[in-house]
Parts: C-alpha cells; sequence; structure tokens
C-alpha cells in the first residue's frame, strides 16, 4: 500500500501530513506480512475464477494482538455473500447480507454485551440451516432435525418421525448457529447552510448512509450505523473481478477453460486407451480351435495347442487383434487447445517459465507483450483497485 493524505500540497501541514500517510503505509505494509494478507489475496483470485467474483471485508478485530486489537483484511466465501440482486458492483448495492455459522462462544466473544439468557435462547431457536454451505453431495438431509418418511405412492415427503435424521440437538448447539450480518443503505437528513444565497439561510441535503444489522432467529445482536462503528461511512466489503461485465457476479474464467479442458482430457483417455490396447490386445478365437477352454495369457513363453484343420485353415486362426494407430493429428490437437487456454487465461509460455525459441531480442519483445495483455492488465487493474479501496478502510479503522 502507498498512503497519500488528500491534502493542499501548498499548505503548511502538507509534509506533516505525508510523514503520517508513510507512517501509516509502513503499518499496513507490517501488517500485511504478519497477518499473511497475501493468502486472502490468493483466495480472491480464486474465488474470482471460479464464482466470477471475489469479496474481501476490511474489519476491526479485537482478539487481535493478544486483545489490544488490530484491522484485518479478510476474504469472505462468495457462498456465505447474498448481495442485492439488482446490484453490478459494489457501489451500487442497496442492501448486502452475510451469513456466519458461529458457536455460543463465538457470539459472546464477538458482541460480549449480550446477555447469557439471550446467547442460550438464540442458540437453541436460531437457524441452523446449511444455506452458506457450499454444495455437497450429501449434506442436504445432515442439518434437519428429522429424514422426510415415505408416505405409500409417493416419492417423498418432508415429514418423519423426530429421532430419525443424522445430527442430534446436541450436535446443532456445539456447531453453533447461522449468525445473518446485514448492512442496509439508507438515506440521512441534516440541515446545513446554504450554498445559494437566494435560497435562504439554511438547506435541506438527503445523502445516503449505511447500517448495519446483526441478528440470528428473532433476536437482534446488533443495530448501529457504520459511522458509530468506524470513522468511515460505508460498508466494509470490496469486490474483485478479473473483468467487468455490468453483473455482481460476472462469468468465471473457468467456464471458458472449462470445455477446453474438457476436450484435452478426452483426447489424453483416447491415447491412452489405444496404448493400453496395444500393449494388452484383445484376442480373437474361432470355432473349433481347441482353445475354447484355454486361458489366453499375453506374457512370452506361453505355449498353446490348437486344432491342426483349424491352424491351417487361412483367415480363420485365433490371433491377437491390433488397434488402429493413432493419427498425428491428435498431439496437434491438444496443442491447438492448450494455446486456445492460454490465450484466454493470458498465462503464456513465458510467463509459466517456459524458454521460448528465437533470439534474445525477439524474446524480449515477446515477453513484453505478453506482459502486455488485455486480460492480465484489465485483472491486475482490478485488483489494484479493489485492494486501493480495501486500504482506504483499513486506513480509516
Amino acid at each position: 500500500f502507498d498512503v497519500v493524505p488528500a491534502v493542499d500540497p501548498q499548505a503548511e501541514f502538507a509534509k506533516y501530513e505525508q510523514k503520517i500517510g508513510h507512517h501509516m503505509a509502513l503499518i499496513l505494509s507490517s501488517n500485511w506480512n504478519t497477518q499473511a494478507w497475501f493468502k486472502q489475496q490468493s483466495l480472491m483470485l480464486w474465488d474470482s475464477a471460479i464464482c466470477g467474483a471475489a469479496i474481501v471485508k476490511a474489519v476491526w478485530d479485537s482478539g487481535l494482538d493478544g486483545g489490544i486489537g488490530n484491522v484485518s483484511m479478510q476474504r469472505r466465501d462468495p457462498w456465505k455473500i447474498y448481495p442485492d440482486p439488482e446490484a453490478t458492483s459494489d457501489e451500487d448495492l442497496a442492501y448486502i447480507f452475510e451469513v456466519n455459522r458461529m458457536t455460543y462462544d463465538e457470539i459472546q466473544r464477538r458482541f460480549p454485551e449480550t446477555s447469557e439468557a439471550l446467547l442460550d435462547e438464540i442458540i437453541m431457536t436460531g437457524d441452523s440451516g446449511d444455506m452458506q454451505q457450499r454444495p455437497s453431495v450429501n449434506g442436504s438431509m445432515a442439518n434437519r432435525m428429522v429424514v422426510p418418511g415415505n408416505i405409500p405412492g409417493n416419492a417423498g415427503t418432508p415429514w418423519g418421525r423426530p429421532g430419525q435424521g443424522t445430527r442430534s440437538a446436541e450436535q446443532v448447539m456445539t456447531n453453533g448457529v447461522n449468525v445473518y450480518e446485514c448492512w442496509i443503505r439508507e438515506n440521512s437528513i441534516e440541515e446545513r447552510q446554504t450554498t445559494d444565497p437566494l435560497q435562504g439561510e439554511t438547506e435541506t441535503v438527503v445523502s445516503d448512509c449505511w447500517r448495519v444489522v446483526v441478528f440470528s432467529g428473532n433476536h437482534v445482536l446488533l443495530d448501529t450505523t457504520a459511522e458509530e462503528l468506524w470513522q468511515h461511512d460505508r460498508h466494509p466489503y470490496s469486490r474483485y473481478v478479473d473483468d467487468e461485465t455490468g453483473e455482481f457476479w460476472p462469468v468465471p474464467i473457468v467456464t471458458y477453460l472449462a470445455p477446453c479442458q474438457i476436450a484435452i482430457d478426452r483426447l489424453l483417455a483416447s491415447m491412452q486407451s489405444n496404448a493400453e490396447l496395444t500393449g494388452n490386445p484383445i484376442f480373437m478365437d474361432v470355432a473349433n480351435s481347441g482353445l475354447a477352454r484355454t486361458q489366453i495369457v499375453n506374457r512370452p513363453g506361453l505355449r498353446l495347442s490348437m486344432d491342426a484343420q483349424v491352424a491351417n485353415t487361412a483367415g480363420a486362426k485365433p490371433q491377437w487383434l491390433s488397434p488402429p494407430p493413432m493419427s498425428s493429428d491428435v498431439l496437434q490437437l491438444i496443442s491447438l487447445w492448450r494455446s486456445v487456454m492460454e490465450n484466454i487465461s493470458g498465462l503464456s509460455s513465458t510467463q509459466k517459465g517456459q524458454t521460448t525459441g528465437g533470439r534474445q531480442a525477439q524474446q524480449t519483445i515477446q515477453s513484453a507483450q505478453e506482459a502486455g495483455f488485455v486480460s492480465i492488465r484489465a485483472s491486475q487493474r482490478n485488483m489494484e483497485t479493489c485492494l486501493a479501496r480495501t486500504g482506504t478502510l483499513l486506513v480509516h479503522l
């Protein structure tokens, strides 16, 4: 991070503000290394490739540094984020939900002013569903207290006897409940001195501000504005995408790469199958060969005895079936698909550490061209914007 103060460079305290900005950049750099924020950045790149967008959150964690507290940049799982469906970015959100599974102890740490009686009631009555979890093959029935029972003539019903579920009430209490954190954009009305003398001495100004409501079940754990929590009036989320398409969740790059990878896998599977047939071919036997009850094993030194009449018959002998040879175009097709994937992702051979042919000057020019690839530039620009917005929130904290 590089912190630059928003101050008139000709002001008397400009140098003082610049020194404070330099000190703030050193603090952020220290946190980047000590808290391993680069790991969060790697997860952001992964989320963007898989889900289309990555979400990073700038928060103040009172439990860091032995209870002294410190800022924290956290990557949030996209499966736990529910943004406004009409939003196209993190700037035009009307609201955004975040769902986290919290235990009794975690709720008590994050909201220490909550009474024990209220915590017990939240744990007993809170939502314990799995809506915030990633899709699982066998996870749909695990969080229900009962297993659906079948009615004769019907495939299944949502009802069953208590105790048939795969999880007990004790396990639900141990694993915690879902806590919903909702950030809502609302209007703030204030009176200020007018800028136009013809309109009177004061004027009414309507601006937007953000309110956070944290609840679980029927109980609200926190209800306040962003200004009362921090020194900025904005939600703590920042969004990163490889390429902007006008949607909050754009098409991830894996969607474009998956068909190419599937085609390569099919070609490699056919080549593998052909190689195995060549090393262990199919044995074709004929009727009345005398080998009907003999186990044929493809190995040197094996001796077989067959009927003399069959052995002297042309074209009717038992023999190994030779598989057709693979075309040389298969390898060229695999190279074509690999080049297509490199063009889609922008990761060429030079960037992956491979040596290209030609003179040194040609390699230098090629490397410079590949570094200026459109998708790489767009991804890097979006990453810098996301980190700059997150760094601004961290500085406010």
